[in-house]
């Protein structure tokens, strides 16, 4: 009779088990590489009395790519910009009644949070 050896289903069961531990490992590494590579800019917009301006428009646009995106502040006046590739970027800041503002451009760098607590807009003139 020929028998199998006991030790056959347990060399497979190791390298097994290494190929779903190596697996798991860079399925892990994945979302790190994509957080690295992104940034975040968030503030507040006041008007020129420090009141915050809820309902502002900011559009936040990479110079040298051209990406684009669009958000609206809530009720406290805060904005946020997650998950922006790396680079710089220039912001556009509208209300109804009020002056727009188009700043400078600023670099966005790897993991960063560039927090601007008080992006200002003055009234239109009426």
């Amino acid at each position: 009779m020929f028998h199998r050896s006991s030790s056959a289903p347990s060399a497979r069961m190791r390298s097994l088990t290494t190929f779903l531990l190596v697996l798991c490992f860079c399925l892990s590494l994945v979302p790190s590489l994509r957080a690295q590579a992104s940034g975040k800019i968030e503030g507040t917009v006041v008007d020129s009395s420090q009141a915050v301006v809820p309902g502002a428009r900011l559009t936040c646009k990479n110079v040298d790519t051209g990406l684009v995106r669009t958000v609206e502040t809530n009720a406290a006046g805060i904005f946020a910009f997650p998950d922006l590739p790396i680079g710089q970027y220039t912001l556009a800041v509208s209300r109804q009644g009020f002056k727009a503002l188009n700043t400078n451009p600023m670099q966005l760098l790897t993991g960063q949070e560039l927090n601007l607590p008080l992006v200002q807009i003055g009234r239109a003139d009426v």
